[in-house]
């Protein structure tokens, strides 16, 4: 849960039917590159630590200043093995802690990596799958009942989704693609907005190029134009931070804690 003191501009709920758009458009050689200068790190790391810049960057210009770090809502992947060519989707949300009081960029994309990594450990051990089994049961008439009076009293509008922002990473071809005999030239992303999070990225890759695109809530964020430039900023200040590093001096993650499922904790001696 967020705090009301730690709240943003976008984190009082969607009051408003209109929403803005803006984004921004760069090579994937250059992530990558500066995915390489942290061992172990991967795109969406480098995608969280610049989008953590560009949304601390915002704030700063309008006067918001956070106690304690950024949050971010970090979509992954939840299908097993097995499902992958069923061509369903499934995916839930991880509340990522992107380390925006730390101010030098590898050494904040190093804190980024190891923090998602165990996120998604957690995740492993206490199984992505409950609420969709619960879904899978439960009577249908029931879910539509509550799916109304959600709704009609807006009480998705009001929950606090426990993160500041949303981001989602959507790959996408590595080969040209054609649409009605016209050739795809970019990809970009359009996100829902619910409960109080009315900021989202979506990141989208197609060929060489990758964007990180942005929907918010028009009263949430008035001047959507600032944001896009704020992303530009943040990318290159972190591939600045990456290329001014040495090549023999690649960054390493330190070892973090290891989950473990209680079964398999180690017995207290008696």
């Amino acid at each position: 849960m967020i705090k009301q003191s730690e709240k943003t501009p976008f984190n009082y709920g969607i009051t408003s039917s209109a929403r803005v758009w803006g984004a921004g458009l760069f090579n994937i050689k250059d992530i990558i590159e500066i995915k390489q200068s942290v061992e172990g790190a991967t795109l969406n790391d480098v995608i969280l630590c610049i989008t953590s810049y560009a949304v601390e960057q915002y704030l700063a210009k309008h006067d918001t200043c956070l106690q304690e770090s950024l949050i971010a809502g970090m979509a992954v992947d939840t299908r097993a093995m097995t499902e992958y060519d069923t061509g369903t989707n499934h995916a839930t949300l991880l509340s990522v802690c992107v380390h925006s009081h730390i101010k030098e960029p590898l050494e904040r994309l190093i804190k980024i990596h190891a923090e998602s990594e165990l996120r998604k450990e957690l995740l492993a051990i206490n199984g992505a799958d409950i609420m969709r089994d619960v879904l899978d049961v439960a009577p249908s008439g029931v879910l539509n009942i509550a799916l109304k009076v959600a709704n009609r009293f807006k009480l998705l509008d009001r929950q606090n989704m426990g993160f500041h922002y949303a981001t989602t990473n959507i790959p996408g071809p590595r080969t040209e693609r054609y649409l009605a005999g016209s050739k795809v030239v970019y990809s970009f992303g359009l996100a829902p907005l619910t409960g109080t999070t009315g900021l989202a990225f979506v990141i989208s890759s197609y060929c060489s190029s990758l964007s990180i695109s942005f929907t918010c809530c028009r009263d949430s964020i008035k001047d959507p134009d600032f944001l896009e430039q704020c992303i530009y900023d943040a990318f290159q200040k972190v591939q600045l931070a990456s290329r001014s590093a040495k090549p023999s001096s690649k960054k390493k993650v330190a070892a973090k804690p290891v989950a473990r499922k209680a079964s398999t904790a180690q017995k207290t001696s008696k």
